[in-house]
């Protein structure tokens, strides 16, 4: 157990660490104590002690404070790679009028891959060498010796990382990216994606989608890293709904909701989460190519909701030029991967108490579908 003495004009407490299989806490006295289940006080005032739990006002004279925040480490989106994902979503909408989702992941060579690489290097300059070492030249020794040098740079941190995300210095301009569309069910107000909702895992969709990666997913390839989700709102708002939260909320990582997705202004809700918490995000921090418009706020069923439009700096027909390959490849996606709900399920979207039960802004999405038909 740590025990630290604080002060605070001129006040001094005791604030007890409790480590597991720590000794016991002292039996008499006033002090702090931060445990497994909380914050605790410890009361002794010659009437009545004992421990309750602790106010953050108690610790604050005492105790440095932080500040609640998140932040995304990885590069912004090429304006390619979301073009991308918005032909997807678009075309997902004009087969199926619905919502539609797409998951991220990023594609990080292994500490093995680039070992090899590097040793791969070292071979090749040997190769195209003089046999007779004596016949090098200063700048080809210099040369041989620096590869060296860093194949046994590679060789240590290849020994002392785990490939972890967290603990691997990721060289970004080797990743890349990579956009998987699950099996999905989708509806006008609604996309579920994952085991429960479509038997698949995301494990499941992810191994198929390696299955076509000519690279290897080992000692010596890339790992694949979740990142999060992008998800469409068609015909209304881009935010995340109590749904999104449930769906979110268990995965670390960033998650974009794209809405008015068919208009040339559309919108996004860009944020993080990050232990069940959700810190918006600036949109154009997160996706390269795209800038804020001003726009007039359009009336949305009986609770308006004022969102951030955006559009593309370059023109869209620009991009559809550029991007003629995904787009089509975006269009079987849809065909393969994205169906309607049985009719066991739309009962639940027919019935509106039901919706309400499940989604309190279910009611209001379908207002907001009816007043913005295009």
């Amino acid at each position: 157990m740590k025990k630290i003495e604080a002060e605070s004009n001129g006040s001094k407490v005791d604030i007890y660490i409790c480590e597991k299989d720590s000794d016991q806490l002292p039996d008499h006295g006033m002090y702090y104590a931060v445990t497994g289940n909380g914050c605790y006080a410890h009361w002794d005032n010659g009437i009545v002690k004992g421990f309750v739990p602790c106010q953050k006002s108690d610790l604050e004279p005492y105790l440095k404070t932080v500040e609640k925040k998140a932040t995304y480490n990885l590069p912004p989106f090429d304006v390619n790679e979301f073009f991308e994902v918005l032909s997807f979503l678009r075309e997902s909408y004009k087969k199926h009028k619905s919502e539609s989702c797409v998951l991220l992941f990023y594609k990080v060579p292994t500490s093995g891959l680039i070992l090899k690489q590097e040793t791969d290097k070292l071979k090749e300059l040997a190769t195209s060498l003089p046999e007779d070492k004596t016949t090098w030249s200063p700048e080809q020794v210099k040369s041989y010796l620096d590869q060296v040098n860093v194949v046994r740079e590679k060789t240590k941190e290849h020994s002392l990382i785990s490939d972890k995300f967290s603990n691997v210095e990721i060289d970004h301009s080797k990743s890349e990216y990579v956009l998987v569309y699950p099996k999905q069910i989708v509806t006008a107000s609604s996309v579920g994606y994952g085991e429960e909702a479509t038997g698949v895992t995301i494990e499941e969709t992810l191994q198929e989608f390696k299955r076509k990666d000519p690279q290897i997913d080992g000692d010596s390839g890339y790992r694949y890293f979740k990142v999060g989700s992008i998800h469409s709102h068609p015909h209304f708002n881009a935010f995340h709904s109590s749904v999104d939260d449930s769906d979110e909320f268990d995965w670390p990582g960033l998650h974009l909701t794209i809405g008015d997705i068919m208009h040339k202004n559309f919108e996004i809700s860009a944020s993080i989460i990050l232990q069940n918490t959700r810190f918006k995000l600036d949109p154009c921090d997160i996706i390269d190519g795209i800038e804020k418009v001003e726009v007039a706020q359009k009336r949305r069923g009986f609770f308006a909701r004022q969102s951030d439009s955006f559009k593309f700096t370059v023109e869209e027909s620009v991009l559809e030029e550029q991007n003629k390959k995904a787009i089509k490849k975006t269009a079987k996606e849809v065909a393969k991967k994205v169906s309607k709900p049985t009719f066991k399920g739309y009962l639940k979207h027919l019935n509106p108490f039901v919706a309400m039960a499940m989604d309190p802004l279910a009611i209001e999405r379908k207002l907001d579908e009816d007043t913005n038909k295009d």
